[in-house]
């Protein structure tokens, strides 16, 4: 918050957070060299999230979320897993919340929630994600 009797502020910027994900196959072997995959949501503002459709049907209050590639920009042009079907996402806005999906029997849900803490790296864990063969 900025007062306007303070005509100097000072305005200290913390370092990013960060976290990794590791994605699976339904028979847990690591999802290796793939794009398109990893798709972190950045929330703005908190509600269900909009893949889920009992929540517009009962009028709820839907979150205010995109890509994080859309909010931040040149951060993350592409993102692929490596050899190991791990993702890590280096840029994290300190304090905001993030969300990670996941698809099971072609239905959408969120994996994990989490807020990025300054300098510090969070652990989304494993997701398994379903491929379309």
């Amino acid at each position: 918050m900025l007062a306007a009797e303070q005509p100097n502020p000072e305005i200290k910027l913390l370092p990013c957070g960060s976290a990794t994900v590791q994605l699976v196959d339904e028979h847990g072997k690591p999802i290796a060299n793939k794009a398109g995959l990893a798709n972190l949501y950045f929330v703005a503002a908190p509600g269900a999230t909009r893949y889920d459709a009992a929540a517009y049907r009962a009028g709820k209050l839907i979150a205010d979320e995109d890509f994080m590639s859309n909010v931040h920009g040149g951060s993350y042009p592409d993102i692929k897993t490596d050899s190991e079907g791990r993702v890590f996402y280096p840029a994290l806005i300190p304090g905001a919340t993030y969300r990670h999906p996941k698809a099971v029997d072609g239905k959408w849900s969120i994996a994990k929630e989490f807020k990025a803490e300054s300098g510090k790296t969070f652990d989304i864990g494993k997701i398994v994600v379903e491929l379309d063969e």
